[in-house]
C-alpha cells in the first residue's frame, strides 16, 4: 500500500533558467526503505522538501503529492509536524534547546501533548537511543554523531509515519555513522517507520534499502532495488553526462567488483546468472570465495608510488610541522592535542583520520596560525602566515590556504560567480578552469545560500584552489560530494602534489583516503597514534579501514580499494584516468 504518491512533480526555483525537479513519479510505500542517491544538485534534497510541507521550497511547482491518497498540502500543521519527520545534515541547524531533555520534549510540548506522555516518550526515546548516559548534558558538549542521535531521537519522539533524511551521516566518521545507520536499521525494522534516505555514503546505506532511485539533472533516471542498481546505471547513464556515468565508483566495493567481472573474462566464474549483484563486504567475501584469487599476484596498493605523486620531491622538504602541540580552548579544560607532532612534506598529500571530536580541526587551525599552542611549536618553512583568519591566507599564491568545515560561513556576495572573482582576481584563467573541473558553469549566477551542500563545497573548494597555494588545509573536503566530484578533487589534489605542493586534509572518508592520499594518519587521545602509505594503514586497521580491505583481507591483506582487487586479476579500472595536466592538475 502507497503511503505517499508522487504525480509528475515539476518544480522550478525563482529565476532559475531550468527546473530542479522534472516530472518526478513515485511511490512511497508504507513500511519501505528508499535510498535516493545522485550527482551532486541533481534534485535530491528539494524533492525532500516537497515531502514535508513546512520545509517545502518556494517555486513554480507542477504534479501532485498525495499523503494516504490525499493532497499532502492539505495536512494540518500539527500532522505535518508529527506524521512527517525530517532530519537534516547538520544536526546544530535543527538542535533548538540548550539540554538533551528538553530537546526531546520539544516538539511534544509544541503539539501540547499533556505532560504525562511527554514524559513517558522522552524515556522511551532516551532508551532506545541509548541516550540515557547524556540525558542531562548541554547540547553544546555532545559530538556530532551524539548530535545527529539526539536529532534522529527527537523526531522520533512524535512518532512519525515517514521519515526523511538529507544525508545525516555526511558530518561523522565512520564508527558513528555505523552506529547511526545502525539505529535507522531497527527503526525501519522493529517499528515499522517508512524511511526515506539522501545518501552519498552507498556502501552502508543501500543495503538497508528495499529501492534505490538514481536522480540526475532533476530526473529520476533509473529505480531499482540495491543488487539489481549496478546492473541498471550504466545503461540509465548513457548519453545523460560524464558526472553521472562516474557515479558508479560511488557504488559498494562489492558491486563494483562484481560489474568489473562481467565485462572482463579474465575472473573465472564472473559472470552471475542470478543478475543481482553483492552489496556488502560479507557479501563481496562469499563472491571472492567462489572465485580464488591468483597464486601470484602484487596489488596497485603494494607500488611504491601509487598515486602518481612527485616521488622526486616528496618527503624531500618539511614545509609545516608540529612539535609536542598541547592545546585547550578554556584554561579549566582539558587538552584537547596533548604533545602532537606531525609533519607535512612538499609534494605529499596527508589524511589525517580519527572519531568526532579528537581535534582534527582544531590541528588544522593551529597549522593556520588561527590558534596558538599552549605549549609546543608549530613551524612553516616557507609559507606565510600574514592575514590570518580569512580563507586567502597568505595572500599570496605561496601561503597557506585553509578551507574550513563549513564552506557557508565563506560566503559573503550575492552570485557564485562574484565569490570566485573577488577572492581570485589576479588567477582568473585558474578559476575558469576550476569551474570547467567541478562543472559550476549552471551555479554561476546562483546565490551562495541558495545551493545544495555539496554544490557549496564544490564552489568553497574552488575558492581555496584558486589562490593555487603551497600548502592546502582541507577540513572534510569530500563532505556532499557526489562520485564524480571526489574523483575531480582527487585529481586535482595529485596535480598539486606533482607541482612540488602539499596538500593535509582531515576526513572521516576512509576511500577518498585510500586513493588520494601518500601518507595516511590516525588521531586518537590528542597525539597521532599510527602513520604511514594507505596500504600499510588501512590494512593494519579493522574498523578505520576501506571495504575492499574487509572483503579481500583474508586472501590479500594489502589489498585495500577496488583497484588493487582488480588488478590480481589483471584488470584495470572501468574508466582509468591519467593524473591531470597542467598547473594544480588542472587540464
Amino acid at each position: 500500500m502507497a503511503l505517499m504518491q508522487i504525480q509528475h512533480l515539476c518544480f522550478t526555483y525563482p529565476g532559475a533558467a531550468r527546473p530542479a525537479l522534472t516530472d518526478i513519479s513515485l511511490e512511497i510505500e508504507k513500511g519501505g526503505f528508499i535510498v535516493l542517491c545522485g550527482t551532486t544538485g541533481s534534485g535530491k534534497s528539494t524533492l525532500l522538501r516537497h515531502l514535508k510541507p513546512e520545509l517545502a521550497p518556494h517555486g513554480r511547482r507542477q504534479g501532485d503529492i498525495l499523503y494516504h491518497g490525499e493532497a499532502l498540502s492539505q495536512l494540518t500543521p500539527a500532522d505535518s509536524a508529527s506524521l512527517v519527520g525530517y532530519v537534516m545534515q547538520d544536526p546544530d541547524a535543527q538542535i533548538v534547546t540548550d539540554t538533551v531533555w528538553h530537546e526531546l520534549a520539544f516538539g511534544l510540548e509544541n503539539l501540547g501533548y499533556d505532560t504525562g506522555v511527554i514524559r513517558r516518550r522522552v524515556a522511551e526515546m532516551a532508551s532506545f537511543f541509548g541516550i540515557e548516559a547524556w540525558f542531562r548534558r548541554a547540547c553544546s558538549t555532545l559530538s556530532s554523531g551524539q548530535k545527529q542521535t539526539l536529532a534522529l531521537a527527537s523526531v522520533m519522539a512524535m512518532q512519525p509515519e515517514l521519515l526523511i533524511l538529507d544525508e545525516p551521516t555526511a558530518q561523522l566518521d565512520p564508527i558513528a555513522a555505523h552506529e547511526f545507520l545502525g539505529l535507522l536499521e531497527r527503526i525501519h525494522r522493529e517499528i515499522g517507520t517508512t524511511v526515506v534516505i539522501a545518501e552519498h555514503r552507498l556502501e552502508e546505506t543501500l543495503p538497508l534499502a528495499e529501492l534505490a532511485v538514481v536522480m540526475d539533472a532533476g530526473e529520476a533516471v533509473c529505480a531499482a532495488p540495491p543488487d539489481r542498481i549496478g546492473l541498471l546505471l550504466p545503461k540509465a547513464a548513457a548519453g545523460r553526462g560524464e558526472a553521472l556515468r562516474r557515479m558508479t565508483a560511488g557504488l559498494p566495493a562489492a558491486t563494483r567488483v562484481a560489474m568489473a567481472a562481467r565485462e572482463s573474462e579474465a575472473i573465472p566464474g564472473g559472470v552471475d546468472p542470478a543478475e543481482t549483484l553483492p552489496l556488502t563486504p560479507r557479501d563481496g567475501h562469499a563472491w571472492l570465495a567462489a572465485r580464488p584469487l591468483p597464486a601470484e599476484t602484487k596489488p596497485a596498493g603494494e607500488t611504491a608510488d601509487r598515486n602518481g605523486s612527485a616521488s622526486g620531491v616528496r618527503k624531500q622538504r618539511s614545509v609545516l610541522s608540529a612539535r609536542e602541540v598541547w592545546f585547550r580552548y578554556n584554561r579549566d579544560d582539558a587538552d584537547i592535542l596533548r604533545g602532537l607532532s606531525i609533519d607535512l612534506y612538499s609534494g605529499e598529500i596527508h589524511a589525517v583520520l580519527g572519531g568526532n571530536g579528537t581535534g582534527k580541526s582544531t590541528l588544522l587551525s593551529l597549522l593556520r596560525g588561527l590558534l596558538r599552542a599552549r605549549r609546543g611549536r608549530v613551524v612553516a618553512a616557507s609559507a606565510s602566515k600574514s592575514g590570518a583568519g580569512d580563507l586567502p591566507g597568505a595572500g599570496s599564491p605561496s601561503g597557506i590556504v585553509l578551507l574550513g568545515a563549513d564552506p557557508r560561513a565563506l560566503f559573503v556576495h550575492e552570485t557564485v560567480r562574484r565569490e570566485l572573482t573577488e577572492i581570485a582576481s589576479e588567477h582568473v584563467e585558474t578559476v575558469e578552469q576550476l569551474v570547467r573541473a567541478f562543472g559550476l558553469e549552471a551555479l554561476l549566477d546562483r546565490h551562495p545560500m541558495d545551493l545544495s551542500s555539496g554544490e557549496s563545497q564544490k564552489v568553497a573548494l574552488a575558492m581555496a584552489l584558486s589562490r593555487n597555494p603551497d600548502v592546502l588545509l582541507l577540513d572534510e573536503p569530500t563532505r556532499g560530494l557526489d562520485p564524480a566530484a571526489r574523483e575531480t578533487l582527487r585529481d586535482i589534489l595529485r596535480g598539486l602534489s606533482q607541482e612540488g605542493r602539499a596538500v593535509l586534509m582531515v576526513t572521516h572518508d576512509v576511500e577518498f583516503a585510500a586513493t588520494a592520499a601518500d601518507t595516511c594518519s590516525l588521531l586518537f587521545d590528542g597525539e597521532i597514534v599510527s602513520s604511514g602509505p594507505p596500504t600499510a594503514f588501512f590494512a593494519g586497521n579493522r574498523f578505520y579501514t576501506t571495504a575492499a580491505n574487509r572483503m579481500a583481507r583474508a586472501w590479500r591483506p594489502g589489498i585495500v580499494t577496488v583497484e588493487d582487487l582488480l588488478a590480481c586479476w589483471g584488470i584495470a579500472p572501468a574508466d582509468p584516468e591519467a593524473v591531470p595536466r597542467g598547473p594544480g592538475g588542472l587540464q
